[in-house]
């Protein structure tokens, strides 16, 4: 750090302290003139953690230098602040304990030269923006972290008796703070102190005490402790606050996330604790100076010694403790997210563990002794810094040391298989190692296949891979390699369910066998022209195929007979011109076919895709649709995208038939009117869109009907008038943007439930502000009003946003 200030700089620190009002900074002045002196100058800002609103104009700006100290800070404030209780905090989220021989001001910098910051006068000026607070702010006093931990104390002065009843009834003040009932008796005797989580609760009514609790220590040394309280309403906030603490030696204890420095006291009380949870805190190791001997420092877990599990991740804690070496029933450990750069060899004590998590950590190398970890199970190292796959990691995937079959190295810095490291790894079955910098060559394409017992693979986000040849891998039931640039992919079929090739730039898949057990399929995002030929066979097995952003120009004759199973087709983004004719019932839920270049569909296609629920056709040629099944049960439509086609009014008797619709865009298409009574039969709309369309007046009875429709978005049409609308109890969005409506029509837009109103681009309408007073009962966002006036009055009714909204029902 810089070396402290000298004397013109202090005087310069004290003058700018008393300059500028901590709670009021209204001086520019002060505030660039300390900040042109040197560049090692700034501003922090101060919060109080237990100030509900922990607002910007409550909080002290502070000058101070880099190498201002916490504990100088608070001698040149002049309050009553102490050193020993200031905090930073992160995002609104994790709280560190700052030491008094801290500098905030290099702290804060540090940080901000973390995210990309990079200019020192920028730097300087990031001290009084309001929105840093919400990136790194310093808070003091003392913290309130969270009640479960620190609970608020209970006192009273009650009648209390020991033992039998040949014992006198006492008067004694009484206090339960936290775990722990302290009854204090003369100046001249210590108070007695219960540890209440050992306690047994009764209430007992005795005639000169009725408000009288009982407490019964389970030690074998004390006997019963009698309570006697003054009144029934304080008799019942002791009898509540009793139980509820004599309740607290559960097998499992969270406290994750509750920005812990110490585990807390009461934990200890309760020895065979065996699921413990410290996640996401600050937890520290006890210091070599120690003065006064403490209990909650991370070396005081050994007293666990009936821990089975342990989850200490996201601690920030750089080093592996020691201490839990020393946990012999330790079956699960978490260390994740921890900077740990290295394991000791003392893990190997660790004989009952079975699920370790590393992953998120600096690791580059693991000790030898991990092999023998007999029971370990599941080992997690995803996202260190590993270049190659650990040679202890790979013996123990040999059955005879462990039950180890994953390998979990994503995220690391693998670029090259090893051929020693493979040579232990025969029985593994599942290998992870996806977001590394992996170029599979043919020695290593001969490595992969010699692993005959592989069942799942990933190897996504290997940029440089251009090539997999797996074909030898007659076990393999998932492979993941999208995000790569892969132009061939060769696999054995025997086994697999699930293959995801997405995002790479395949023209075709080689398979050794057939994949009569395929259930899913993504080869989205590649250099398609064609489907794979197997669709084309008889398969019973698949249920979704995604195949959207190819060049696919023609399907499979058989793909909607021969799949019997089939239930998700995604294939827009294409080059289709036309689906296949062969169409016998079918299992289809879902078929999204949007921007392709179809222009007639089959004529069985809706009568024999009974389960259809989902039909997106938008962006296509259409100019007509087939028609729906003759029997309405079997006519299962419920959301149908036709925008941005070539349809006309005649398109309302066909989607008339689908009772059940819920979701109808028919935008951008050359509706020009709408016939009333096929609309009417629609009842069941919730979302309906015929923007962009050369539409002038709308049906009255047919809109009046639709009591679940909920958004309507008719903007860009040629409506000068709109029918009454206030029937439309759950409308909540209403675009009618861009049309010719005028101010007569105005009174017919506000039914109750209405949020979003968009009327801009009516050229025709003005609206006097107060004239909307009395045409909604609530708040309603107006967007974009053309010819507003008085519009700077009354905000609270109307609020203006953006033309165009996005029709969200929430």
């Amino acid at each position: 750090m810089t070396p402290p200030v000298g004397d013109n700089e202090l005087t310069c620190l004290n003058s700018t302290f008393s300059s500028i009002n901590p709670v009021n900074q209204t001086n520019a002045n002060n505030i660039d003139e300390w900040l042109s002196l040197d560049s090692n100058n700034g501003f922090i800002r101060l919060y109080d953690p237990n100030d509900a609103s922990t607002s910007y104009s409550r909080s002290k700006l502070v000058p101070c230098t880099m190498w201002t100290t916490v504990e100088q800070i608070c001698s040149r404030l002049n309050n009553d602040l102490d050193p020993r209780t200031w905090y930073v905090q992160y995002h609104g989220d994790r709280i560190r304990h700052l030491r008094s021989d801290e500098a905030p001001l290099f702290i804060q910098h540090s940080y901000l030269l973390s995210i990309g910051f990079s200019n020192i006068q920028r730097l300087q000026q990031e001290g009084d923006k309001h929105d840093l607070g919400y990136l790194i702010r310093f808070l003091s006093d003392q913290l309130i972290i969270d009640p479960k931990i620190q609970p608020r104390s209970l006192s009273t002065i009650a009648w209390i008796r020991k033992g039998k009843l040949i014992r006198k009834w006492i008067k004694r003040k009484c206090v339960i703070s936290t775990s722990r009932l302290t009854v204090y008796p003369d100046a001249n005797t210590n108070p007695c102190v219960i540890e209440l989580q050992r306690a047994n609760v009764e209430e007992v009514h005795l005639k000169d005490k009725p408000f009288c609790i009982k407490l019964t220590i389970d030690d074998g040394r004390s006997g019963a402790l009698f309570l006697a309280l003054n009144n029934d309403e304080e008799y019942s906030r002791w009898l509540k606050r009793l139980r509820k603490t004599t309740n607290k030696l559960p097998d499992i204890a969270d406290y994750s996330s509750t920005h812990l420095e110490l585990i807390p006291k009461g934990l200890f009380i309760n020895s065979k604790l065996s699921v413990l949870n410290l996640r996401h805190n600050n937890l520290l190791t006890r210091p070599t100076n120690e003065a006064v001997f403490t209990v909650g420092w991370l070396d005081d877990l050994i007293r666990f010694q009936y821990l089975i599990s342990l989850n200490l991740a996201d601690n920030d804690l750089k080093t592996f403790p020691n201490v839990i070496c020393h946990l012999p029933r330790l079956s699960e450990l978490n260390l994740a997210s921890n900077h740990i750069d290295s394991i000791p060899s003392d893990i190997a004590k660790l004989q009952s563990l079975e699920i370790l998590n590393l992953q998120s950590n600096r690791l580059s190398s693991l000790p030898n002794e991990i092999e023998y970890l007999k029971r370990l199970r599941d080992f997690y190292l995803s996202f260190n810094l590993f270049k190659d796959i650990p040679m202890p990691l790979a013996r123990l995937t040999n059955i005879r040391c462990s039950d180890v079959n994953n390998l979990c190295l994503a995220g690391n810095n693998i670029r090259k298989l090893s051929i020693e490291v493979f040579q232990h790894l025969k029985y593994c079955r599942q290998l992870d190692l996806r977001m590394n910098q992996i170029k599979f060559d043919d020695n290593d394409l001969l490595l992969l296949n010699q692993l005959i017992n592989l069942t799942h693979i990933d190897v996504s986000h290997n940029s440089r891979i251009n090539e997999i040849d797996l074909r030898s891998l007659h076990k393999l039931e998932q492979i993941r390699c999208s995000y790569n640039n892969a132009t061939r992919l060769v696999l054995n079929g025997h086994a697999l369910r699930q293959l995801n090739a997405s995002h790479n730039r395949l023209k075709q898949i080689d398979l050794m066998a057939a994949p009569i057990n395929l259930i899913q399929i993504d080869i989205s995002w590649n250099e398609f022209q064609i489907l794979p030929d197997w669709l084309n066979e008889d398969n019973s097995s698949i249920e979704r195929l995604i195949a959207d952003h190819n060049r696919i120009n023609v399907l499979p004759n058989k793909l909607f007979t021969s799949n019997k199973r089939l239930q998700y087709i995604r294939l827009d983004h294409n080059r289709l011109l036309y689906l296949p004719d062969k169409i016998s019932t079918s299992n289809v839920e879902t078929l999204l076919l949007h921007c392709n270049q179809i222009e007639n569909l089959p004529v069985c296609l809706l009568k024999n895709m009974h389960r259809l629920k989902i039909l997106n056709l938008s962006s296509n040629q259409l100019v007509a649709l087939p028609l729906p099944n003759d029997r309405t049960d079997l006519n299962r439509l419920q959301e149908l995208y036709l925008s941005c086609n070539e349809l006309d009014d005649d398109v309302f008797a066909i989607i008339s038939r689908y009772e059940r619709l819920k979701v109808l865009y028919l935008a951008y298409n050359k509706i020009e009117q709408i016939d009333d009574t096929s609309l009417s039969k629609l009842n069941s709309l919730t979302d309906l869109n015929l923007s962009g369309n050369n539409i002038q007046s709308l049906p009255q009875t047919a809109l009046s009907s639709m009591e679940n429709l909920q958004v309507l978005y008719l903007h860009s049409n040629k409506l000068c008038a709109i029918p009454d609308l206030r029937r439309l109890k759950s409308l909540k969005v209403l675009d009618l943007s861009f049309n010719a409506i005028d101010s007569a029509s105005i009174d017919n837009l506000f039914p109750p439930s209405l949020t979003i109103l968009d009327l801009s681009g009516n050229q025709e309408i003005n609206i006097q502000r107060d004239s909307l007073k009395s045409l909604s009962q609530k708040s309603v966002s107006l967007i974009n009003i053309s010819g507003l006036s008085d519009a700077s009055s009354d905000i609270s009714l109307w609020s203006v946003g953006f033309a165009h909204s996005s029709g969200s029902r929430n």
